[in-house]
């Protein structure tokens, strides 16, 4: 399995030997999901499309995307939301996620970077993520959320954290900016929607909105 920012790609094995290849383009808005998300999409898409293969058989899944094998094993509602979903979808299916360097996928790697353009295909029902955090986690008015959202804009450290989030974490804590290094132990619990960042289902606030809570506390 592979994913990059604009293109899935998988491949079948079995005995190291290829059976089927899928590849598909990302939507606008599946370009914009966290990097984790997106390897975790490219693993509903291939078992999806070969469904026939995976359904009812343990199935072996390689990436080189490492934070799936922790992600994947962590109870659902630490999840964060887009997960969630995706992770009840492959529910049906007993997949093991095996870390290998990208060097060894070299066939998923080619096949993400040589997708097919089609992209009316649904691998997950869409989900309105803002409606649901807004209504069920964050009870405040649209002013005030949209309050958050400017505030997340105009904090650097926010910025350079959605940044991070939205490509790919380093390989190390010494790779990430200074100021995003203090988020690194729960990297892939983070998410970055409609402007937002989240950790699991709890908002992210930025320094100046925290600090206006606490001024007001002590009012």
């Amino acid at each position: 399995m592979s994913a990059i920012p604009k293109g899935l790609g998988a491949v079948l094995l079995q005995d190291g030997k290829p059976l089927a290849y899928a590849s598909r383009a990302l939507t606008p808005t599946l370009e914009r999901y966290a990097q984790i998300e997106k390897e975790t999409l490219t693993i509903v898409c291939g078992a999806q499309k070969f469904h026939q293969f995976t359904y009812g058989r343990p199935t072996h899944v390689e990436s080189d995307h490492k934070p799936l094998q922790y992600i994947l094993s962590t109870p659902l509602h630490q999840a964060p939301l887009r997960l969630q979903k995706m992770m009840l979808t492959l529910q049906r299916y007993d997949l093991k996620v095996k870390y290998l360097p990208g060097s060894e996928l070299s066939v998923a790697n080619a096949m993400s970077r040589s997708y097919l353009q089609e992209t009316t295909e649904t691998l997950i029902p869409d989900l309105e993520v803002n409606e649901v955090q807004l209504t069920a986690h964050l009870p405040i008015s649209p002013e005030k959320y949209a309050e958050f959202q400017k505030a997340t804009v105009d904090d650097p450290t926010m910025q350079a954290l959605s940044t991070v989030v939205l490509n790919r974490w380093p390989g190390s804590k010494e790779e990430v900016p200074g100021n995003v290094r203090k988020y690194w132990c729960y990297r892939d619990e983070i998410s970055s929607v409609d402007g937002l960042l989240f950790k699991a289902q709890k908002l992210i606030v930025s320094q100046s909105m925290r600090k206006e809570m606490l001024d007001r506390i002590h009012e």
